[in-house]
């Protein structure tokens, strides 16, 4: 651990940073820290388990390449020789002063607001120093990377009361009575069966099918004949504490085995 706090530090990152960047360290290469994670603490599902630690020398080994690959392009880029702890306020000097927006600017987006909200000339002229302060105050932290969220909130609700009305508008037809299925079929929820299942749905809509669990409660170790190794047959969550071994029975030793 105090390799990553050392690299952390020189990259620069405060200590209340840490938690983001490294959640975005990890993320940067989805799926990778978890399986690692996952294989330490359950070694039992690799043939050559991790070792503990593994995951810490995994994120060691990628805040050792954010180094060098900001090392170079700062080098590239603007020139840069200087510790990488001193990157950020380089760049935030090298940053254009931020413009405040013109009086064009801001009439122009009370138009919009009095066009929206159907607001009169009479109405606007009413208002006191205050209230122009107030209504000024508002447009101003209304951001646009706040306008573009609320924006896309606005638009996957649209899709929610579209389904929903869909749904209620059905709903009060009465449901027609289900036929007697032709069989019913029981199928293992992994991906393999449930591709069958959903197959099996859709060629013969008179068959009932259920999903669930494959290992139907036993959890095990099995290990086949012609296995080199045992393998878990249950879902991640379980630890099998039952090892099965497959044996071959020759039918003409009376059940003798071999």
């Amino acid at each position: 651990m105090e390799s990553i706090r050392e690299s952390l530090c020189l990259l620069g990152v405060r200590e209340e940073e840490w938690d983001e960047y490294l959640s975005a360290t990890f993320l940067a290469l989805r799926g990778w820290g978890g399986i690692i994670r996952f294989l330490e603490a359950r070694p039992d599902r690799a043939v050559y388990p991790l070792k503990t630690g593994s995951l810490v020398e995994f994120l060691a080994v990628r805040l050792v390449l954010d180094r060098l690959a900001l090392t170079y392009a700062a080098r590239q880029s603007i020139d840069f020789n200087e510790p990488l702890n001193r990157l950020r306020q380089k760049l935030l000097e090298r940053l254009p002063a931020i413009e405040e927006p013109g009086v064009e600017q801001r009439a122009f987006r009370v138009f919009q607001l009095a066009q929206t909200f159907r607001w009169t000339p009479e109405v606007l002229l009413k208002l006191q120093a205050a209230d122009w302060k107030t209504l000024l105050g508002e447009i101003a932290v209304f951001s646009p990377l706040e306008r573009r969220r609320v924006f896309h909130l606005a638009y996957e609700r649209r899709f929610y009361i579209r389904s929903l009305d869909a749904i209620s508008g059905n709903a009060r037809a009465p449901s027609p009575t289900p036929r007697p299925a032709r069989f019913q079929a029981i199928f293992c929820i992994d991906e393999r069966e449930e591709s069958i299942r959903r197959h099996l749905e859709e060629v013969a809509p008179d068959v009932q099918t259920f999903g669930t669990a494959g290992f139907f409660s036993v959890a095990m170790y099995f290990k086949g004949c012609a296995d080199a190794h045992y393998t878990p047959l249950c879902p991640a969550i379980f630890l099998p504490k039952h090892w099965v071994t497959e044996e071959v029975i020759d039918g003409r030793s009376n059940g003798r085995r071999w």
